[in-house]
């Protein structure tokens, strides 16, 4: 086993899972509003998803680089 096919794997098995959990969510999000209003919406929805990915990779980031600098000074 190979570092590249452990990244793969976890990869597809993201992208497997990303896609099972936010397409009810859109749907239920959106199931109850006009055409009108759907557009709007649907670039809401989009905007504080991708919003909340990047809070969420800036925060892992700023975790994983604090924990390598606790543990390179304990070393």
């Amino acid at each position: 086993v190979t570092v590249l096919s452990v990244i793969i794997v976890g990869f597809v098995l993201t992208g497997i899972g990303i896609s099972c959990f936010f397409l009810p969510i859109n749907v239920i999000a959106l199931s109850g509003l006009s055409p009108r209003q759907m557009a709007g919406a649907s670039g809401l929805l989009n905007f504080m998803r991708n919003l909340g990915y990047s809070f969420g990779a800036a925060g892992f980031t700023s975790l994983w680089d604090h924990r390598g600098i606790l543990h390179h000074a304990q070393m």
